[in-house]
This record gives structure tokens, C-alpha cells and sequence, in this order.
């Protein structure tokens, strides 16, 4: 059996960036692995996506399982600074796999605690709205009513680590409904075209066969514009959070 390709899908690279919010997972570490633009030169990506199990079958930390076609799952990928990467794989009998999943984990952890205590205003949130309303706009079928949260994520098959997420973004999810409600006054069909290139996005995600947890974290990166700011991801989660209750953003029935 051939060794499945070296490339990493977008939509798993997206999922790691996301999850890790750029940072390092060597504990400790945490460094931002992203640099923004200045008037000079563009951004920057100054860390490394490695592999749990080895890529190669000879590389550090081999897959027992030599015909695994795993190698580019989310699960085996973590995100490092270069010089943590490099010592992590020149290492790998002091840095074991159970070691790196560990690390993951508690990164992921750190993110969210961060996330839920991000402080963010009404400005971040009109930010991203604004940035929404720059995408043409469709005709969403939209209703807008609640819908049992423990019910649409057990239809949706969506992980731990995601049910966090949406939870948090769920206890202030009324920052966000303050914010579109008050627009909604001068322009009644503001929150259906708010909702429409997120619905279209889901869309186009859920017909590639992409899995639910996948699309929830591209839809989360796509309203914060693919920033790693724990601010702009704060808001962008609580909008994600917002729609996922009150309308047809994923399946409900």
C-alpha cells in the first residue's frame, strides 16, 4: 500500500490553527506562531504543523501500524514553534506520542479558558459584521426560533471539545443578539442577511462531505476572518454559538 500523500487538507490545517489558536503546544511554550502584516511586509507563519505518529514509517515516533492511512488526521497533527519541532522529532524517545497527544489536549484546554474569558466589545462583534455583509449576500430559508442546543449537537455528532465551545459561546450569546437586534430595528431583514454567507458556507462544507466538528471550526475562522486575535475568536464563536441556536445553521432534525 502506497503512503498516502504529504499534504494536509486545508480543512484539517484550518481545524489545528484553530483549536491551538496559533500557539505552540510545547508546555511552557505558547508562543504566537503567526506574525501580522506591517506597512514593510505581509504576515508571517513562524510555526510548524508536526506529526504525532512519524509521517515516514523510518521518521521519529513510527506508526506501529504500518499501513495506516491516518498519517494527516487532525488527531495525529499538533502545532510547534520550529525550534520546538525540531527538538521533539530529534528526540523522539524522550518525547513519546503519549507526551505530544497530552500536550495537545491541555493547549486545547488552555484556549478555551482563554476564549471564555476573552474580553471583547460591541465594536468586535459590528467588526465582524461588517465584514459578513461584504459577501454577496443570497436568500436564506431562514426560521428563527430556539431549538434544543443538547439535541441539535447529539443530531450533529459534534465532539467534546466543540460542545465547549458552543456553550461558552452560548452564555454570551447575548451580546451578540443585543448587537443584531438593535440593527434589526432599522433594517428587519438585517439578521437573515447576516446569516446568509455563513449559511452558504455551511453549505458548500457540508456538500465537500466535510465532518460536522470540521465545519464548525472553518465557520468560526471564516466570521473572524481567520484571525487568531483570542478577541475576534471570542466573537466570532459567540456568533457561530447564536445562529447554531436560534436557526437552520447545521442539521436539526
Amino acid at each position: 500500500m502506497t503512503r498516502p500523500s504529504r499534504t494536509i487538507p486545508d480543512n484539517v490545517k484550518n481545524h489545528l490553527w484553530q483549536n491551538s489558536a496559533g500557539r505552540c503546544a510545547y508546555p511552557g511554550c505558547r508562543d504566537k506562531l503567526s506574525l501580522p502584516g506591517n506597512e514593510k511586509d505581509g504576515p508571517a507563519t513562524v510555526g510548524e504543523i508536526a506529526h504525532i505518529f512519524a509521517y515516514s514509517l523510518d521518521g521519529p515516533r513510527p506508526n506501529p501500524d504500518a499501513h495506516s492511512r491516518a498519517t494527516n488526521a487532525y488527531d495525529n497533527l499538533i502545532l510547534l514553534c520550529r525550534n520546538h519541532h525540531r527538538e521533539v522529532d530529534q528526540q523522539p524517545n524522550t518525547f513519546t506520542v503519549t507526551q505530544l497527544r497530552r500536550w495537545k489536549s491541555e493547549l486545547e484546554i488552555w484556549v478555551s479558558q482563554q476564549l471564555a474569558q476573552g474580553r471583547f466589545y460591541s465594536t468586535d462583534i459590528e467588526s465582524l459584521v461588517k465584514r459578513l455583509e461584504r459577501v454577496v449576500s443570497l436568500t436564506p430559508s431562514t426560521d428563527f426560533q430556539l431549538i434544543e442546543v443538547a439535541d441539535k449537537i447529539s443530531l450533529n455528532r459534534l465532539g467534546d471539545n466543540v460542545q465547549g465551545v458552543i456553550r461558552m459561546g452560548l452564555a454570551r450569546a447575548h451580546e451578540v443578539e443585543t448587537h443584531i437586534g438593535a440593527l434589526s430595528q432599522l433594517d428587519p431583514k438585517f439578521p437573515e442577511r447576516l446569516l446568509s454567507p455563513l449559511q452558504q458556507r455551511y453549505l458548500d462544507l457540508a456538500e465537500s462531505g466535510q465532518d460536522a466538528n470540521l465545519r464548525f471550526n472553518d465557520l468560526r475562522s471564516y466570521a473572524g476572518g481567520y484571525s487568531h486575535d483570542f478577541n475576534t475568536q471570542s466573537a466570532a464563536t459567540c456568533v457561530i454559538a447564536y445562529f447554531f441556536h436560534t436557526c437552520d445553521l447545521f442539521e436539526k432534525s
